[in-house]
């Protein structure tokens, strides 16, 4: 029964299976073994049938599987296995999924005669190559993506090939197309979010392909041969052949889709982009296309994803010049806050953006469009880390005959008290071609009364004003800002310390023992501590290489502070149990950092050094202790602070170099 009343919650398709418990599609079949014995624990209720055993029972299978193909099973690690031929000369293709407790093989037919089922490799490899070398002299995305779709229709010569790109938001566009026209152009239109719900996208994470030869199938049960287990309770979900939704399924069906293959790309663990290709009538693609494809489009994927960097490398590159060179400037200087009402300006040349302003407790400097300096003063409070925000709906400006609404916004806080710096972009109002409704109607079902989500009939285009929204900040904007922001504070600290050491060595070191003093001095550091561990967890946020870390530590209060921080940044560390075995603690082990924190007259932390960077001279090494060292270790090699805020401070930027 349809609701035409309801037609704004969607969130039930959230809840919807990705797959049909216990069934597989019929192109394939799948046999389950059980991971300590091979015993046969299920199989697919139509294997037989698929695989030609004619008067067989498919209790038989496991007899009649090739010797080597179970000797493989044994040291198999997942994916593909190999290509094996049968008693019966049915020649079939076998993937390995393991699951905790079961084996689950996904097997596939490769139809035609004996001899033309053998693929050559060297003749696989030469066809790759052939299919990279189209893409090879082209540098920008927009030519990538269409030669993608255009090689891609070629190999499989289906209707429609897509390039889709997943948004921020989850919702994906229609860039690239490559069509016959049996299918409307989707050219530049948007899907809704909850045309990929949640389920469905953790789906495409885990398969960088699904492929549906006939989308109108019946699922093929799982029998089992184990009382103990019922087919709904294998874990299928690594298997390629799982039978999916049927609702999905009816997605598909009622706009005439019968044939689909979904290709995944994703960066970093994150789906960024998706190559879908449909057609109006059941179409197998082979194996050996089917892993051109997957090759293929994996290369172009790497190619774009390499020019990204390559431009946010060389955009980084040519900004920070201007960050140094206005660093510098402050730094000779000698008074980091003169240039506060350069910096906005500066910051409105080298990110884009509309207004910047720099904001202090008895001073506001800005530059742009920037809110009013009562709204800028009443966020100060709120701006404890980096702040990034593409739909802020907190700023309005009123200009001659309009409203401007300010929805991007990026703050990063700064060592003086209640200050922070913050730069803004306007709302980018964006009229969105959807394909189709994006709040589709849900049903009710009759008997348990769950809201379901409806399949669309149709894509028809359906136009939406999107307002609220700026221009989502780059990560290279994000790192320009914080790097810019890092030298200032790091300036103003130095500034700091060198107006403190006016007072003399002996009193800094009794302050760093009591880190509740109400000095000005030690407001400032803890501050500076607070933001260094801030600007390291979010910089280890988007980092690929985490380094592990040994602490050693005596007496030392900071150590037990480090060893959160990192915990909290995912970086693996240690602790020896006893500091004077150092050296037998560290025969067969290796670490990229080692800090050595100690407050303990006795230990003898300098020969600890040395014999670290005798033994291990690629790991970095930082010593930290509340007394100067005895002598220097030379420059480079060893770091001694008073304080933790220092120290924090230091250990964001040597985190940083060892990842380098």
């Amino acid at each position: 029964m349809q609701n035409a009343t309801n037609i704004i919650d969607t969130t039930a398709c959230d809840h919807e299976e990705i797959r049909f418990p216990g069934a597989v599609m019929p192109h394939g079949a799948v046999i389950v073994l059980d991971r300590r014995n091979f015993d046969l624990v299920a199989c697919a209720e139509h294997i037989c049938d698929y695989l030609d055993m004619s008067g067989r029972y498919p209790a038989d299978i496991i007899s009649l599987l090739p010797a080597d193909l179970l000797l493989q099973l044994r040291a198999h690690t997942g994916g593909y296995v190999d290509r094996f031929n049968l008693a019966n000369r049915v020649v079939i293709d076998v993937y390995n999924n393991i699951s905790e407790e079961h084996i689950v093989l996904d097997i596939e037919r490769v139809f035609g005669p004996l001899e033309a089922t053998r693929e050559n490799p060297l003749q696989l490899l030469q066809e790759t190559r052939r299919l990279q070398e189209r893409v090879a002299s082209f540098e920008q995305e927009a030519d990538i993506r269409q030669v993608v779709v255009n090689t891609i229709r070629d190999l499989i010569d289906f209707d429609i090939v897509q390039f889709i790109i997943v948004k921020p938001d989850g919702t994906m566009q229609t860039v690239d197309e490559a069509s016959n026209g049996h299918f409307p152009s989707f050219l530049d239109k948007r899907f809704p979010r909850t045309d990929t719900p949640d389920p469905a996208r953790r789906n495409l994470q885990l398969h960088d392909m699904v492929y549906v030869p006939d989308i109108d199938y019946q699922p093929m049960p799982l029998v089992c041969f184990k009382e103990s287990i019922a087919p709904g309770d294998i874990d299928l979900s690594q298997s390629r052949l799982r039978s999916l939704a049927p609702m999905c399924n009816r997605y598909y069906l009622n706009v005439g889709v019968y044939a689909k293959l979904a290709l995944t790309l994703t960066h970093k663990k994150t789906l960024w982009a998706m190559v879908i290709a449909w057609h109006h009538k059941p179409k197998n693609i082979t194996p050996k296309n089917r892993l051109l494809c997957r090759t293929f489009l994996d290369w172009a994927g790497k190619q774009i994803m390499v020019n990204r960097d390559i431009s946010s490398r060389n955009t980084f590159i040519l900004q920070s010049n201007y960050v140094d060179d206005f660093l510098d400037e402050l730094q000779r200087s000698g008074d980091p806050t003169s240039g506060f009402a350069n910096l906005s300006k500066l910051l409105l040349k080298i990110i884009p953006c509309c207004g910047a302003a720099v904001v202090t407790e008895d001073k506001i400097f800005r530059a742009g469009l920037c809110p009013e300096n009562s709204q800028l003063q009443n966020s100060s409070q709120g701006i404890q880390v980096l702040t990034v925000q593409n739909d802020n709906a907190a700023f309005y400006i009123q200009e001659p005959y309009k409203t401007v609404r300010l929805s991007g916004f990026m703050a990063l806080p700064i060592i003086q008290g209640n200050s922070y710096i913050a730069i803004f972009r306007r709302e980018e109002v964006e009229l969105v071609t959807w394909a189709g409704d994006p709040q589709k109607p849900v049903e009710i079902d009759e008997v348990s009364g769950i809201k379901r989500l409806t399949a669309r009939g149709s894509f028809q285009a359906w136009k939406e004003e999107v307002k609220h929204h700026a221009k989502p900040w780059e990560r290279v904007d994000i790192d320009i800002f914080q790097r810019l922001v890092n030298g200032l504070n790091s300036l103003l600290g130095n500034m700091q310390r060198r107006s403190s050491s006016d007072y003399g060595d002996s009193e800094l070191i009794a302050s760093s023992h009591s880190l509740t003093s109400q000095s000005s001095e030690s407001r400032a550091q803890i501050s500076g501590a607070n933001l260094a561990e801030r600007t390291l967890k979010n910089t280890l946020k988007v980092s690929e290489k985490k380094p592990s870390v040994l602490i050693v530590e005596s007496d030392f209060l900071s150590a037990s502070h480090l060893e959160d921080l990192l915990k909290e940044a995912e970086i693996i560390s240690e602790m020896p149990p006893n500091p004077n075995q150092l050296d037998a603690f560290l025969n067969n082990k290796q670490y990229d950092i080692i800090f050595l924190a100690t407050d303990h007259a006795t230990l003898p932390w300098h020969s600890m050094i040395d014999s670290i960077k005798r033994n291990h001279p690629a790991t970095a090494i930082i010593a930290i202790c509340n007394r100067k060292p005895l002598q220097n270790p030379g420059k480079n090699t060893v770091f001694s602070f008073i304080t933790r805020p220092i120290l924090a401070a230091d250990l964001y930027q040597t985190v940083l170099d060892s990842m380098a």
